[in-house]
Formats: C-alpha cells, sequence, structure tokens
C-alpha cells in the first residue's frame, strides 16, 4: 500500500507524486506530456529507493521486473481509456 502527494504541478504538460510505504522505501512517478505529430508523446518515469540493502537485493533479484511490468501495462491502459474517448 503507498500514500501518494503530488508534488509538482506544470498545467498541462508535468506533473509528479511522490509516495511512501508503509514498510519502508519511496519513489516519485513523473508525467509529461508534449507535441508530438499526430498528437500527444507521453512519458512516464518512476524513480524509487529500497529501505535496506537486502530489499536493494530483493529489488535486483525479482522486484524491478515486476514494477517494470505493472508501470508498462498502467500506460497501456491510460493510452487504451484516452483514445477510447
Amino acid at each position: 500500500s503507498v500514500t501518494w502527494k503530488v508534488i509538482a504541478r506544470e498545467a498541462p504538460s508535468r506533473w509528479a507524486i511522490s509516495g511512501s510505504v508503509a514498510a519502508g522505501g519511496s519513489g516519485t512517478i513523473t508525467y509529461t506530456l508534449a507535441p508530438a505529430p499526430p498528437g500527444t508523446a507521453f512519458r512516464r518515469e518512476f524513480v524509487y529507493t529500497m529501505p535496506n540493502a537486502f530489499a536493494a537485493l530483493l529489488d535486483w533479484l525479482f522486484i524491478r521486473r515486476r514494477i517494470e511490468a505493472e508501470s508498462a501495462e498502467a500506460v497501456r491502459r491510460l493510452k487504451q481509456a484516452l483514445e477510447s474517448r
């Protein structure tokens, strides 16, 4: 479970949220939009830290791939939702 807080907003082209996990660790997600023919380029950047060396090792071995897959799926769903309007 993560609690997110908006930390930056430059409407309509950029916004960022920061979150912390109850068990430790934190992350920031930044979304950037820019004109790009024939529509809009969308960029999502997720930067996070693990609370300790053991968690960092688990991240390197297993977690990072899962987070990358979940992020790709989230972007795919967002794209689908925006294009269906």
